[in-house]
């Protein structure tokens, strides 16, 4: 993998990072309640995306650089038409399924019939979104993968600035809708439209980035030379297709019970609890939780893939450095991340979840291992995808699946009482999914867990890092408000928790190589260490 390709990883998920962060914006410019909007249209949005992923522009383009790099141009060609008609009727069955479901779904599951304004908009992002992935496909084939890279980086921005726009606009209509019917319930339905219009932009823009950058540098002008050999496309093309379903089922079962708990808690909840709490509870926890595994991923993603890539060509033994490196980057980042939110539970909350503060502390302090559990399962889940070990990934997350939704329904802490209940289901499953997904990572890679080095030191100087930093925030908290403390807060807890892991040397030489910036705050340390 190259260092391009690396960052095409780490592209991908910062704009998924930033993504989480937008949502919880709109939460907190719109409140709890009316989130609700906003939270049933996305996460059907989220499932049905699940089958466009990056995986297919990926696969596209190392078919097509290899049969470019053996001059077979006929046969990119007919790689290029074919896989450009599948994915475009697939982008369309999808979008149109997505069209169908959403009057019946809005009005029978969430209780909601505007939702299908905001659905309708997301399932023409959708159809979009296929076809960037087809272009981004054909650049990355054509060898002009930074161009992808920018393509992540300007859909990161485009989005940002057209959200705060369209947000903005749509929030001061809003505003003066709901004054009119003296009901505020409409804010958070407009914002919602406002969102949905600012992610179909975004990707209108790439599309027409993508679409002039291919146009100007594609190569069908040499076409008509080189070899004429044509392959049938059983062995060119069935492979891209078999390996782009089964990723797409992977992710439509790892964003499923994010669906479920809200059809679930809906209907099932209508007299314990009220709207805004289920709201908030969506806006303040699961979207914060999101966000820091997202961050986890992306410190430990690029590793893990890199050794996916050697396990692949036969090289075990190779593979096991760079997997062990990228685990033990996703230990340490998910207690660290576990252990800041456990003790800014309260400035946490003060800044996401205003309209009970107390009710959030305690969704944050107790729910807060769900980050560490779920981002170790979701990173198993891609290191089996990595491997193409598809039917032991589909059975950890269908087993996961099945798990949670015997929570919900059979047992007594299971959805069904308060938003502390769904915290409850939410942390057992990522338990279970967490234990399951390292027994088959054991069993498939070889990989030892060493849980002093892994588990028992950075718990330890997390726990030590989050009292010396909880101790300063709350000092300075009445003074410059939870924001402020809450930046300042997690900056210093970042580096502290760092200082104290590379001081025990807790990451090996080896794995500071992996992580260049590791080195020079090591050369920092030895000072101190003497």
């Amino acid at each position: 993998m190259s260092s391009k390709e690396n960052y095409k990883n780490i592209y991908k998920y910062l704009y998924e990072a930033f993504v989480w962060l937008f949502l919880i914006w709109i939460g907190i410019k719109s409140g709890d309640e009316s989130i609700y909007f906003l939270m049933g249209g996305f996460e059907l949005f989220v499932l049905f995306k699940s089958f466009i992923h990056d995986s297919f522009g990926n696969n596209l383009g190392k078919l097509i650089k290899n049969r470019l790099h053996k001059e077979q141009y006929r046969n990119v060609n007919t790689i290029k038409r074919f896989s450009a008609v599948f994915y475009l009727l697939f982008s369309f069955i999808l979008s149109l399924g997505m069209i169908l479901a959403a009057a019946p779904i809005c009005h029978k599951l969430f209780g909601a019939d505007n939702i299908r304004y905001v659905i309708y908009i997301l399932a023409l992002n959708l159809f979009i979104l296929g076809i960037n992935e087809i272009l981004s496909g054909f650049l990355v084939g054509e060898g002009f993968i930074q161009a992808v890279n920018v393509g992540y980086l300007l859909n990161t921005l485009f989005m940002l600035l057209s959200g705060i726009i369209f947000g903005s606009i749509s929030y001061n209509y809003a505003v003066k809708v709901c004054a009119l019917l003296k009901d505020d319930i409409y804010k958070g339905f407009y914002l919602a439209m406002g969102c949905a219009g600012a992610m179909l932009l975004s990707s209108f823009l790439i599309f027409i980035y993508y679409f002039i950058y291919y146009i100007l540098v594609s190569r069908q002008r040499a076409y008509h030379e080189g070899i004429n050999t044509v392959e049938s496309l059983k062995i060119t093309v069935w492979p891209l297709f078999k390996h782009t379903l089964f990723r797409g089922l992977s992710g439509f079962l790892k964003n499923i019970p994010f669906f479920l708990f809200i059809i679930f808690a809906r209907n099932r909840m209508k007299e314990e609890i009220s709207l805004a709490s289920l709201g908030g509870f969506y806006s303040g926890f699961i979207l914060t939780c999101r966000f820091f595994v997202t961050l986890i991923i992306i410190s430990s993603i690029t590793l893990c893939h890199k050794g996916c890539l050697i396990f692949n060509k036969g090289e075990v033994r190779n593979s096991r450095g760079f997997l062990n490196a990228g685990i033990h980057f996703a230990f340490v980042k998910g207690l660290g991340f576990s252990a800041f939110v456990c003790m800014g539970a309260k400035l946490i909350s003060g800044v996401l979840c205003v309209s009970d503060v107390k009710a959030g502390t305690m969704l944050f302090r107790f729910g807060c291992v769900f980050i560490f559990f779920y981002a170790l399962s979701f990173i198993v889940s891609e290191c089996l995808e990595m491997a193409g070990s598809y039917i032991p990934d589909i059975i950890l997350n269908s087993i996961g699946v099945v798990f949670f939704v015997l929570l919900i329904a059979f047992l007594p802490s299971g959805i069904g009482k308060n938003v502390n209940t769904i915290m409850d289901t939410f942390v057992i499953y990522s338990v279970v999914t967490f234990c399951l997904g390292m027994f088959i990572f054991y069993n498939i890679f070889g990989i030892r867990i060493n849980f002093i080095k892994n588990l028992v030191l950075p718990l330890t100087m997390a726990a030590l890092s989050a009292v010396v930093t909880g101790l300063i925030t709350y000092a300075l908290g009445p003074h410059v408000g939870y924001g402020f403390v809450f930046v300042i807060g997690i900056a210093l807890y970042y580096l502290l928790y760092n200082l104290c892991l590379i001081f025990i040397r807790n990451f090996s030489e080896a794995e500071m190589k992996y992580m260049p910036v590791y080195i020079k705050i090591n050369s920092f340390v030895e000072i101190f260490r003497g």
